[in-house]
This record gives C-alpha cells, sequence and structure tokens, in this order.
C-alpha cells in the first residue's frame, strides 16, 4: 500500500515524487520532472519531505531488553499561526451528592470535598483529553492526499507524548532536589505540577462512516505512532492504555498486535510496583489512546454490567450510584478529565468521554492537530487552564 506526496526539491524547482510505503515502512525516493505541486511556502513541502524520510527511521529502530533507541531526532514544527483560540466551561453536568449539613459528613463524603478542593487548587491539570481534529484539513491546504495529513497527525502525537515525558521528568527532578534541601518539608508531589494523563481520540465509532480507504490510512497512521512509542528508548516513562473496541475484526490485526505489546508491558510494570509498593501513578506518565471508541456506547455498557450484576444477584439495584457506574467504564480507575483540549475550531465533544467530562474546562484552537505542538498551542491550553477558576456546581461564599 503505497501514498504519493509530491514536493518541490529545494531551490531548483524540480519535482520530486515521494513514495511511501507502509508494508515496509521505508520511504523511496523517485525524481520526476513532470510532478510538480503548488503549495503556499516551497520550504513546508520540503519539511514534510525531510519528516516523512524519519518516518522509515522509526520504524527500523530495533529494540534492546525490552526498551528501543530512537535514531532520528525531533523534526522541526511548522506550525500555522494560532488563530482565536475560545474556551467554554461544560455545564451541561450531573450534579455532584452534596452533604447534608444536619448531620456530621461521613468519610466518604469529607473526601470528596478534600477532592474538589484539590482539583480547585491545581493549576496544572492532572489529567488532559485531546480530540485530535484537523488531518484533512492540514493535507488539503497544501494540496496533499489526506492520508498525509494522518501521517503528520501521528508524528504530532509522538513528540507531543516525548515532550510530556521530559516535562514530567524534570518536575521528578525538582521533586527531588526539593526533597535534599533542607528548606523544604518534600510534602507536596512533583507530578500536581505536571499534566500526568493524556487521552488521545484516535479513532471514534463514527469514523467507520468516512472511506474505506481513509479509514485504512488512519490505522495505518494509529500504527505507526504506537509502534514510534514502543520503539522509544524512554519507554519506561510511560504507562499506555487502550480504551475502545480493539476487538472488532474490522482493525488491522497488525495494530491489535502493537497495542496489545504496550499494554502488556504496562501490566508487568504495574504488578511489579505493586510488589514493591511503588506509586506508579506519579512517577510516570499515562497515556490513553482511545480507538473504536463512543462515550454513548461506553455508558450504555456499563449499565448493561451493573444490570448484570443485579441480575445474577451480586448487586441491588439500590446499591447503584455514580461511582460504581463510573467504575464499569472504559476509563475505570482513572480521574476525570480536568480540561478537554479540540484542535481545528470545532467547538463539540463528538461523542468523547461525555460521562468524565460532566465538569471537564473545554479550550478549543483553530490549530489544526498537525500543527498542534508542546511549546505553542498545548502550553497555551495550561496557561488557559490555569486562569479558570473551578466552582463544581458551588459557589464560594461572600466576604
Amino acid at each position: 500500500m503505497m501514498i504519493y506526496v509530491a514536493a518541490l526539491s529545494g531551490n531548483s524547482g524540480k519535482g520530486v515524487a515521494l513514495a511511501f510505503s507502509f508494508s515496509s515502512l521505508t520511504p523511496r525516493i523517485s525524481s520526476s520532472s513532470s510532478t510538480t505541486i503548488t503549495t503556499s511556502a516551497t520550504t513546508e513541502s520540503s519539511g514534510v519531505s525531510k519528516r516523512l524520510r524519519k518516518y522509515g527511521a522509526l520504524f527500523s529502530t530495533t529494540e534492546t531488553s525490552g526498551q528501543g533507541s530512537r535514531t532520528a531526532a525531533n523534526p522541526s514544527s511548522s506550525s500555522s499561526p494560532v488563530g482565536s483560540t475560545t474556551g467554554k466551561r461544560i455545564t451541561n453536568a450531573t450534579e455532584k451528592s452534596k452533604p447534608n449539613n444536619n448531620s456530621t459528613p461521613t468519610k466518604q463524603q469529607k473526601k470528596s470535598t478534600n477532592e474538589i478542593e484539590m482539583q480547585q487548587n491545581r493549576k496544572v491539570p492532572r489529567h488532559v483529553g485531546l480530540i485530535c481534529d484537523g488531518n484533512g484539513r492540514w493535507a488539503t491546504q497544501r494540496n496533499f492526499p489526506r492520508a498525509a495529513g494522518h501521517l503528520e497527525g501521528a508524528r504530532r502525537l509522538v513528540d507531543l507524548i516525548r515532550s510530556l515525558i521530559k516535562e514530567h521528568q524534570k518536575q521528578k527532578q525538582q521533586q527531588q532536589q526539593r526533597d535534599q534541601s533542607p528548606d523544604t518539608n518534600g510534602s507536596d508531589n512533583a507530578s500536581d505540577n505536571a499534566v500526568g494523563i493524556l487521552t488521545l481520540y484516535a479513532f471514534s465509532t463514527e469514523n467507520w462512516n468516512r472511506s474505506p480507504s481513509e479509514i485504512a490510512k488512519i490505522f495505518e497512521a494509529i500504527e505507526f505512532a504506537a509502534t514510534a512509542i514502543r520503539n522509544m528508548g524512554n519507554l519506561a516513562e510511560v504507562d499506555l492504555r487502550v480504551i475502545g473496541n480493539i476487538s472488532d475484526n474490522r482493525i488491522p490485526e497488525s495494530l491489535k498486535k502493537v497495542l496489545g505489546q504496550l499494554e502488556e508491558r504496562t501490566r508487568q510494570r504495574r504488578n511489579r510496583d505493586k510488589q514493591t509498593h511503588h506509586d506508579y501513578d506519579h512517577d510516570r506518565l499515562q497515556v490513553c489512546l482511545a480507538v473504536n471508541y463512543g462515550g454513548r456506547g461506553d455508558i450504555v455498557a456499563a449499565c448493561r454490567s451493573l444490570a448484570q450484576a443485579v441480575q445474577n444477584g451480586s448487586l441491588d439495584a439500590s446499591e447503584i450510584t455514580e461511582e460504581s457506574l463510573q467504575s464499569q467504564l472504559a476509563t475505570g480507575g482513572m480521574p476525570p478529565p480536568d480540561l478537554i483540549v479540540r484542535t481545528g475550531g470545532e467547538h463539540r465533544l463528538s461523542n468523547f468521554l461525555l460521562w468524565e467530562s460532566a465538569y471537564a474546562e473545554l479550550f478549543v484552537s483553530q490549530v489544526l492537530w498537525p500543527d498542534f505542538t508542546w511549546e505553542g498551542e498545548f502550553k497555551h491550553s495550561l496557561d488557559w487552564y490555569s486562569k479558570r477558576k473551578r466552582n463544581f456546581g458551588g459557589r464560594e461564599e461572600e466576604q
């Protein structure tokens, strides 16, 4: 299966056709004086070509002792100018239970109150959900095939994860320095100042409505990203989880295999952590890939699970709570997202983490996903979040 991307080679103006094979994962260059393409900037076309060459290097990386090393350097990003960015508070939320003012708060009520206060005080979201939109439009604007946009989107995903790993490592080093300093008590955890969980909307259940050819290219791009993550030299810094119906027969077996390998490594590592009582939640970045996922379907599946438990007598219907339903969701055990970021300018959730996003802050960026960088728009979204006031349905007492 091949993708042909035409680009201008340097200043000569001579056309170059770059044929990218997903089966061999090796780029091949062939000269063609008749193949030309008009783009908004020659340098941008050249940059895309260089990055496509580096994709092959990522896949050729071999693993040693369960960890791989990447030979290709981080490609430089060519982000388009940031358009107007807006943020909205999601207000259609389920009212959280409140303690009875006439009775002494229970331990569970105290715990819920403390968790809300912690979330209100955090200036950096612990959990960020990303709706990665705009790959096709990015490619169309440059007269590239849509498949090239999905491939650039996969590159952006890998680069963002790598940047978050570095940020996590930096925060851990700062925490170690604070712990060693006699002037601090080391009570604050470093991960409280860094994004700890990143959930990426890679393929929705509604994406099956696209053409078979584009669906195939999307899955190939997801496989590229997953393989690149697997081959990272610092993979030990990442726990990976997949949500969605991966058992679907329409999903390529090769993609299922690499995702299964990443999840298995995470399970093995967490089992070792439990034996040594290691707090993995604060030491590693958690990446959650939503593949063949839909929020409505997830809620229905959770309800069916609870109904089955009631039917077989292991659960009484009166015992069903928000917490018990949430535990049956695909994201069970994870804290809800504090911030949902959607790229590409559309103002909707598109069936993404519907239950979990009840009190998430919604940041809409005009930047298309392939141009969404850590240093640029992602940090912008974090800065915007730090200025939000989160009341969770409550209100500050008047002074």
